[in-house]
């Protein structure tokens, strides 16, 4: 039998990244699973933490955003000041030195006249509008009306429930103490109506066709289908444009003031799928979008959703094509509908359901040349694409790819993790629509985060670092993200009604620890002493596993430990067994070494981290083994 005199420490030269592509057996010198770790410089470190940023109200309150965010921009004000703009399915919001400014638009306004009334003990108020067009879950909010049953209404409520055309009821957050009609005349101000959470089907006033249904029913069903509310948003200049996917174009003008309201601009086109400010001049497009009205003068004509259409340059209100200024418009051939686009320094790529379209700058009044790039990529979603340094790297329906003038396949080292197969789905497709992604220059990544099979938000991310050319993953969870914020200094993630101070500290809020783990792939060690190899050189036999392995010790080697991390080998036979676990050993800043003493055919050795304040960045570690014994 072999003891350890007959054994020479080698080390672990892994290969960066993490590697699912293989049985574990079969990914060779790879790590094979793991959380919460990226590569940086070529060597695996723990991830940053993140803490909940504290954002108010304009009167010094704490606020939550309501809803799912589903997209994010941030720019800089002429003033300097700096600003993240994001939307849900609910409202468009606004951050601006740790305040929560709510620019949802106004659909309508009216004058509610004497028109709640109060049931004593009850919390539920009914409002008479007289057609209100309004849908339940919408927001409205009241001001100069007088209190109803000792209740007051000067403030903004959720619709409950939609009666008829004319009526809808709202909550109190206390029980009137009275039954009673009454308010005065009070001015309702109606947000813009409320769009789905996830894609499904219509409901509510207008589904449908004109005639159908009896009037003044809201719809509780239809078969027309609808898609989750994805915001496109854009900077101009300093002022931010907006617009929720099928429906118009609005302005939030940074002169107004943080607090004011973005504006529908009615003469741009009433549908769009996706709107975007040209990279090199002052052209809006709208993608997916009307054409021109039978007398040829308004934008107001039937919706195309393979239609591309473009302002006057400066001049976003003015879409309709003349000799005398530069407006344009083009039908795209290949696909169903528009999807998105992304643009880079010089150009944008446009993506329909079936195909890829290229956008160069053209000169004089055609502005734009668009190019068919191919039919064979599919983008699985609206905010799938980003642009890093002049390449658009973006996350198909079963794969990645990356166009730098051509389009690439990217290897995916971790498609399983994200794809699953077709017998054990990992992401849940039913939600795609929401996968989001982000760019973080400092440390060359790029994060998609998306649904897996279990749930209906993001909750899982997929992380390529560009210039390691690895992959790794992550159970944070983001609904949507930016790159390092002027303001704040971090990356900038939000979720689940929080807005958050990314890569800060080590932990999670400075409350609890911000857990991580590495596993290597099982090798099987026919022997790992021979005369003719380096000592350096790892040598691994994947071809029988015909010996038992001891492995005596391991000899930990880290550019910085701060804490401690634990360490434990894992091992079976063969691939069916279950994971038999050695004992958990602790490493520490001065442990030069620990003895495992575990005997397997096949070992893994397993590395976690979940101490408050811990941070550590891994090198390539020894380990002293030897064999055994034969099995089987």
């Amino acid at each position: 039998m072999a003891g350890t005199r007959q054994a020479k420490p080698i080390d672990l030269q892994m290969q960066p990244g993490l590697f699912m592509q293989r049985s574990v057996r079969q990914a060779l010198m790879r790590y094979t699973n793991g959380d919460n770790v990226r590569w940086y410089r070529g060597l695996p470190q723990k991830m940053g933490g993140f803490r909940e940023l504290l954002l108010l109200d304009t009167n010094g309150n704490r606020v939550f955003y309501k809803g799912h965010a589903r997209s994010y921009k941030q720019w800089d004000s002429l003033d300097g000041n700096n600003w993240i703009a994001f939307g849900t399915e609910y409202k468009l919001y606004l951050i601006n030195n740790g305040t929560l400014y709510d620019i949802t638009p106004i659909r309508q306004s009216t004058t509610v006249t004497n028109g709640f009334t109060t049931t004593a003990g009850s919390l539920i108020v009914n409002v008479l509008d007289v057609s209100h067009g309004a849908q339940t879950g919408d927001f409205v909010t009241y001001s100069g009306s007088t209190p109803v049953g000792n209740a007051s209404f000067n403030q903004e409520f959720q619709i409950l429930a939609v009666i008829d055309a004319d009526n809808y009821q709202i909550v109190l957050a206390a029980p009137a103490s009275l039954s009673a009609t009454g308010g005065g005349g009070a001015l309702a101000q109606y947000q813009l109506s409320i769009g789905l959470t996830s894609d499904g089907t219509l409901t509510g006033y207008g589904t449908g066709t004109y005639g159908t249904g009896t009037y003044g029913t809201p719809r509780t069903g239809s078969t027309f289908g609808g898609t989750a509310r994805i915001w496109s948003l854009d900077n101009w200049g300093e002022d931010l444009l907006a617009s929720p996917n099928g429906e118009g174009l609005y302005w939030w003008q940074r002169q107004a003031g943080a607090d004011s309201r973005a504006i529908l601009r009615p003469t741009a086109p009433p549908n769009i799928e996706h709107m975007l400010v040209g990279p090199d001049d002052r052209h809006v497009l709208a993608l997916g979008t009307n054409v021109l009205d039978p007398s040829a003068s308004t934008v107001n004509g039937q919706q195309d959703r393979m239609f591309v259409r473009w302002c006057q340059g400066d001049n976003f209100d003015n879409w309709v094509e003349t000799e005398s200024n530069d407006a344009g418009a083009k039908r795209l051939d290949t696909g169903s509908r528009l999807i998105t686009a992304c643009k880079t320094r010089t150009s944008i790529l446009i993506f329909s359901d079936e195909g890829l379209y290229a956008v160069a700058l053209a000169s004089g009044q055609d502005v734009y040349q668009i190019t068919p790039l191919g039919g064979a990529f599919h983008i699985i979603s609206p905010g799938a694409a980003v642009d890093v340094n002049g390449v658009v790297y973006f996350m198909g329906q079963k794969s990645f790819f990356y166009y730098d003038g051509t389009i690439h396949d990217l290897q995916c080292d971790v498609a399983d993790y994200v794809f699953g197969s077709d017998a054990t789905p990992r992401m849940n497709r039913q939600m795609q629509s929401k996968i989001t992604s982000r760019v973080r220059q400092e440390t060359t990544e790029i994060l998609w985060s998306f649904p897996s099979v279990d749930s209906d938000e993001n909750d899982s991310t997929v992380i390529y670092n560009w210039t390691q050319q690895c992959w790794t993953v992550s159970s944070i969870k983001r609904e949507v993200g930016g790159d390092k914020n002027a303001f704040y200094g971090v990356p900038i993630g939000i979720n689940d009604t929080g807005v958050f101070a990314d890569e800060t500290g080590m932990d999670v809020d400075l409350e609890e620890p911000l857990f991580n783990f590495l596993q290597t792939w099982e090798g099987e060690f026919a022997m790992t002493a021979r005369h003719d190899v380096p000592q350096n050189q790892t040598l691994w036999s994947t071809a029988s596993g015909s010996m038992l392995v001891l492995l005596h010790s391991l000899y930990p080697d880290f550019k910085e430990l701060v804490g401690s991390i634990i360490v434990q080998c894992r091992g079976r036979e063969f691939s069916g067994d279950p994971l038999v676990y050695g004992t958990r050993l602790t490493v520490t800043p001065t442990t030069d070494q620990v003895d495992p003493q575990f005997s397997q055919r096949r070992v893994s050795i397993y590395m976690e981290n979940y101490n408050m304040g811990d941070f550590w960045r891994s090198d390539a570690w020894r380990l002293l083994s030897s064999p055994v014994g034969r099995r089987g």
